[in-house]
């Protein structure tokens, strides 16, 4: 005999994946160019979230990010940003349900952004690829340079949180 709590979680799984696949599906059939998968964190304590500045210098240097980075050959979203986050953290999380996915192009190179949930399980948090990091709520993040990408997440959680989205 199923348990309900058992059957919903499949039934979420099963959604997920359809909507990652669906996104999958659009991108490759109107990108042929090798496409970059990165996968970033949403990681909300207390009604703020963790977002990390990157090194200056390198691209979209001083801008601040939901941390995460890019997916290795072979290796699946979730892997690979629990892998990311303790590479460069120092931190392990649980990754939650995917957030938002959505396409990218920065200088001839061409993106696709998984984002997930995460909770922050373990570890204390030592910006290795980052200069610095912070817990910021979402009116404050206005305040801090985003990376272009960074941009629609934040979008997305202030219509998540029915907030208005300022211009910028």
């Amino acid at each position: 005999m199923t348990l309900p709590s058992e059957a919903g979680k499949r039934e979420k799984k099963k959604r997920r994946k359809t909507k990652l696949s669906k996104t999958l599906s659009w991108w490759l059939k109107y990108n042929k160019k090798t496409m970059i998968k990165v996968v970033a964190a949403v990681i909300e304590q207390k009604g703020k979230f963790l977002l990390a500045q990157r090194k200056k210098g390198g691209v979209h240097g001083g801008c601040w990010e939901f941390p995460g980075g890019k997916l290795e050959k072979g290796e699946k979203p979730e892997g690979a940003l629990g892998r990311e986050l303790k590479e460069e953290l120092g931190i392990e999380i649980e990754v939650g349900e995917l957030f938002l996915s959505f396409p990218f192009q920065r200088k001839g190179l061409d993106l696709l952004f998984f984002v997930y949930w995460a909770k922050w399980k373990k570890g204390k948090i030592k910006p290795v690829d980052h200069e610095q990091v912070k817990w910021l709520g979402l009116e404050e993040i206005r305040d801090y340079p985003l990376a272009e990408p960074d941009f629609l997440i934040v979008d997305q959680l202030k219509k998540k949180h029915n907030l208005t989205v300022p211009k910028q």
